[in-house]
């Protein structure tokens, strides 16, 4: 891949396993490597929210037999969250596979000025099932959301490329060779999620809430003295 990048005069992402110096040991990651047009590896990205019993055990205490049975074995470290790369001026918002699902990662390197978001996955678990199309479709939500174009790269697709205002564009089949190039636009445009993050799912149960209080209160109407409802109070 280095010297592919070396003979294309192209940034390239890839992912592999990293390697953090937490201490005296050394702890594994899951990682997308940028390699720069020199063939050199320039900078890194450790994926931030890991899937549990597939790159860490939750509560090993309680599931201290997963380990012996997982194919891992042991436990991937974390990144820091909103981490992003510059290649060439660009600066890229990395997202490791269902990374993509979590608005608050994609918000986090807009924040810290990202251009463009990068979606690396291994989709070969879904097969040729529907899944694959909607986790495709979480890059959509993203772009939108900070108004960002989107590469997305999927071993067994889908791959394509999401514009700033969500069309999908070049989108490959699954389970089918392909290589697909783009020019992508690298907006600056700051928007109001990206500002407040998510106020609309906050904001609509407070009001849902409050309706619904209204209308339980409503319905009781107001109490004699007698404690009944109102009208007339019963002869003694």
């Amino acid at each position: 891949m280095l010297r592919a990048a070396r003979d294309l005069g192209a940034f390239i992402t890839l992912g592999s396993q990293g390697l953090i110096k937490a201490g005296p040991p050394l702890v594994a990651s899951n990682r997308s490597w940028l390699v720069n047009p020199q063939g050199q590896a320039q900078g890194y990205y450790d994926k931030v929210h890991l899937v549990p019993f597939g790159e860490y055990v939750p509560a090993p205490e309680v599931f201290f037999f997963v380990k012996a049975i997982a194919a891992l074995g042991i436990d991937f470290q974390p990144g820091s969250r909103g981490d992003t790369l510059e290649a060439g001026g660009a600066v890229l918002g990395p997202l490791i596979c269902y990374e993509s699902i979590f608005p608050e990662l994609a918000r986090a390197q807009r924040q810290k000025g990202a251009r463009l978001m990068v979606n690396q996955t291994n989709d070969s678990w879904y097969g040729r099932t529907g899944a694959a199309h909607q986790h495709m479709s979480t890059p959509v939500l993203r772009a939108v959301e900070n108004r960002v174009a989107a590469a997305r790269a999927a071993n067994t697709g889908v791959s394509c490329f999401v514009l700033p205002d969500g069309r999908v564009i070049q989108a490959t089949g699954l389970f089918v060779p392909a290589v697909e190039t783009s020019r992508l636009p690298l907006l600056d445009l700051p928007t109001l999620f990206t500002q407040t993050g998510d106020v609309a799912g906050p904001l609509s149960l407070g009001l849902g809430v409050l309706a619904l209080s209204w209308s339980l209160i409503g319905r009781r109407g107001p109490q004699s003295p007698s404690g009944g409802k109102g009208g007339k109070r019963p002869p003694a």
